[in-house]
């Protein structure tokens, strides 16, 4: 039998971890991800640049360089909400985030919903219960440790803090290069089960945290302009985006188990697969590297 998922998760607090600024966080590991179970505090790069602070609301959604603020810039927000940061932050390559330590990829959050149980409920699981930090409503059950709470945004539109305590944002790396659509964000809101994973604007100001990188699922592209699988469906051949990683495994497999190809010891950013010789069906691509193994769908037409 193939399993493509697993609902039986429980709270395991990781080893915690400590900034380049000394601020200590608590981590908790939630099927192979090991994330910080607080929202990220420090004020420099892992090399020890410092990253600017800025207060003024407009001159932040001007800017294009990194930057960090507290909420409407009350310094008592840093505890429990930490440090909000624009997108130039994130996805920098100096890292924000404590040495061995990463600002997570889209994929690494949509990982986190599977082993939920899925967008449609990972919301609840995610979110502090209680209404200390969310407002009156608040559906979360903080089931898996994460302990996201409704540190807010900054927002582009009306250049304003907004949105505290009903929603809290969590920045990735990944850029949608394509008409400018920005950068992949994870949001929680106090009166949804759900997340939601949606495009924000580099300038925007929200939370981050930080994932262990021995856990990460495999990474995508810095730039996400390819998606990790493409053309699929296909009837000839497939490209398998496989970033900067190396030594990866790959096989096919039907729906049965049976395995119809097994490759190893790859190490191509783009990988060709010929699937001519397959019959029309659905079948698992199961990619594998030293950290984590991903499934995903392929559709032979």
């Amino acid at each position: 039998m193939l399993l493509f998922t697993t609902s039986v998760y429980a709270q395991t607090p990781g080893a915690g971890v400590t900034d380049i600024d000394g601020n200590n966080y608590a981590t908790v590991i939630i099927g192979n991800q090991e994330w910080m179970a607080e929202n990220l505090k420090v004020t420099r790069f892992s090399n020890g640049d410092v990253i600017a602070n800025e207060t003024d609301v407009p001159s932040w959604v001007a800017s294009t360089n990194p930057l960090w603020c507290h909420y409407n810039n009350d310094t008592t927000y840093e505890t429990p909400y930490g440090k909000m940061y624009n997108g130039y932050v994130a996805k920098d390559t100096r890292n924000v985030c404590p040495s061995g330590w990463v600002v997570p990829v889209e994929q690494d959050f949509i990982d986190l919903d599977t082993y939920l149980g899925g967008a449609s409920v990972a919301g609840a699981k995610l979110k502090e219960a209680g209404t200390s930090n969310w407002a009156n409503g608040n559906t979360g059950s903080n089931s898996s440790g994460f302990n996201g709470i409704p540190g807010g945004i900054v927002s582009v539109n009306d250049t304003t803090c907004n949105a505290f305590g009903v929603g809290g944002a969590y920045w990735t790396s990944d850029e949608r290069t394509v008409q400018n659509q920005g950068m992949f964000t994870l949001y929680l809101f106090f009166n949804l089960d759900n997340t939601q994973l949606n495009f924000s604007a580099t300038n925007m100001g929200m939370n981050i945290r930080c994932l262990k990188s021995a856990t990460n699922s495999i990474r995508s592209i810095h730039k996400m302009e390819l998606p990790p699988i493409y053309p699929n469906p296909s009837s000839e051949k497939v490209f398998i985006n496989l970033g900067n990683y190396k030594d990866v495994r790959i096989r096919v497999l039907d729906l049965s188990g049976k395995i119809m190809l097994e490759s190893s010891g790859i190490h191509q950013a783009i990988y060709s697969l010929d699937i001519q010789q397959y019959p029309p069906a659905v079948y698992i691509l199961e990619v594998q590297n030293d950290h984590q193994k991903q499934l995903f769908k392929l559709i032979k037409q």
